[in-house]
């Protein structure tokens, strides 16, 4: 059995690890490792655990074959999740496509292509992202094809393309709530592209009331939350997230819920 801690020492972490025989209850080899920065406590813990292997007799040949810091760990489970879940959207905007264009409905084929456009974004393929959200205004130009275009393009980085697009439609429709809600939304992703995440938790907080199942305002305000170092409220925010599975069975943004949950416990640990 392993059993470990993380505490604090000054300005410093200490991390503990403990191998303890779940027979006997005798200690079976100890680890410690330390971390001058909280950003730091990751690497340690898989430097320690690197040793503990060791020390327990598994091979060094072994131990470096399948050793992988947590960091990494953490980000392929998301890039794995983002691989299958862009692959599945995909086939489902083919079908779609098709049958739009039969019908000659290019509003439904731009709201699937935005909705594509702002998953690949959040998985960190802003590439894809700027053209989904581009090919998406050239169907259609209503004001929510534009409004979720300007989302895309905030969560892409193409922050004035973003603000054009969001402000003329604010503008254009003062009294539309939804309208105002996404313009907020536009304006928390920009603010976390400039490292602000205080500053977007405060334009979504407006937005908190229509929270129980936006599954994208849960999504920024969680990762606001974690970029502010509020782990609890982003475990909150997250499993929220996770609960909205059998009412938002098709929305690939929930398998994001799952990592960033992890992490959210993960700085809990270190906190």
């Amino acid at each position: 059995m392993l059993t470990g801690s993380i505490s604090s020492l000054g300005r410093e972490y200490v991390i503990s690890l403990d191998a303890v025989s779940a027979a006997t209850g005798d200690s079976l080899g100890r680890e410690q490792a330390q971390a001058s920065r909280k950003e730091d406590v990751l690497n340690a813990l898989g430097k320690a655990t690197s040793a503990m292997r060791q020390k327990l007799g598994e091979s060094l040949t072994s131990v470096q074959k399948f050793d992988k810091p947590l960091e990494e760990a953490t980000t392929s489970c998301r890039d794995s999740r983002c691989a299958r879940s862009l692959g599945r959207a995909r086939e489902l905007l083919r079908g779609s496509e098709d049958t739009a264009a039969r019908l000659n409905l290019k509003e439904a084929v731009a709201d699937n292509l935005i909705g594509l456009a702002i998953f690949s974004g959040l998985c960190e393929d802003r590439q894809g992202a700027n053209q989904l959200a581009g090919q998406a205004l050239t169907l259609a130009r209503p004001y929510w094809p534009t409004n979720g275009s300007a989302i895309a393009y905030a969560i892409a980085g193409q922050d004035s393309k973003a603000q054009a697009l969001a402000e003329g439609i604010a503008r254009d429709r003062p009294e539309d709530t939804s309208v105002q809600l996404r313009w907020s939304l536009v304006q928390a992703f920009i603010a976390l592209n400039h490292a602000k995440p205080s500053r977007a938790l405060q334009l979504l907080r407006p937005a908190s009331v229509y929270d129980a199942t936006w599954v994208l305002l849960l999504h920024v305000r969680a990762i606001s939350y974690l970029k502010s170092g509020k782990a609890q409220e982003a475990v909150q925010d997250f499993q929220h997230i996770r609960n909205l599975h059998s009412y938002h069975p098709d929305d690939p943004i929930i398998s994001l819920a799952y990592v960033g949950q992890a992490r959210g416990y993960q700085l809990l640990a270190i906190i």
